[in-house]
């Protein structure tokens, strides 16, 4: 794990989405929906390993005899030579899931603005990913496919926002948000196990579809 936290990075990703909200009062709201999350990571890692490389040169050698004819022999010559190998891997993981969040939400008000704090939990339903990562085997580096779960995975999910009104049925809405999972994102059968967490700043429009 201290080899993949020295080798990758997370870099700007894209999450989309729907988002629905019942409000049983002016305080109280449940929210459901559907989020598109695009997670992308960099990959890059250098190091130089010193190699011992037997070099083995043949050569022809003459033997003379005193009775019989000469005749010729091959007489391999051996010597070591230390190499410098420079490796570089420098490349990009990108992976994609469709979420399902549910969540109960606080509202308040300071002035004209809103505030909204929720919390809850967003289940994963799936996973696609095109994505390889560094592992060291023995005393070598080598590339080896990454493949994440495509069971159902739950993540706890926490999050805060701002309402701007712009209209009597319309707001601005920004959101900052923070989620950790809470079950192995990675197959069964691998033997390491992986929990991720991440934060989120998201923008969007709020329109009323129901007003009582």
């Amino acid at each position: 794990l201290d080899f993949r936290d020295a080798s990758e990075k997370a870099v700007l990703s894209i999450q989309t989405g729907l988002r629905l909200s019942y409000n049983f009062n002016s305080k109280w709201s449940v929210q459901s929906g559907v989020l598109l999350e695009n997670r992308n990571e960099k990959v890059k890692y250098s190091y130089s390993e010193e190699k011992t490389n037997l070099i083995q040169t043949p050569r022809q050698v003459t033997i003379y005899h005193p009775v019989l004819p000469p005749h010729n022999i091959t007489v391999i010559d051996s010597s070591y030579q230390e190499e410098t190998i420079n490796h570089n891997y420098n490349y990009s993981n990108k992976y994609t899931s469709l979420n399902v969040p549910v969540l109960l939400g606080y509202t308040f008000g300071l002035g004209k603005l809103q505030y909204r704090l929720s919390a809850g939990t967003m289940v994963t339903v799936l996973t696609s990913n095109s994505a390889n990562i560094l592992q060291k085997q023995n005393t070598e580096i080598v590339i080896v496919p990454y493949r994440e779960s495509t069971k159902l995975k739950t993540s706890v999910l926490a999050t805060f926002g701002v309402q701007i009104p712009l209209s009597s049925n319309c707001s601005f809405l920004g959101e900052l948000s923070s989620y950790y999972n809470i079950t192995n994102r990675l197959r069964s059968e691998s033997l390491v196990k992986q929990r991720n967490f991440g934060y989120n700043l998201s923008a969007g429009i709020r329109v009323n579809l129901l007003k009582k």
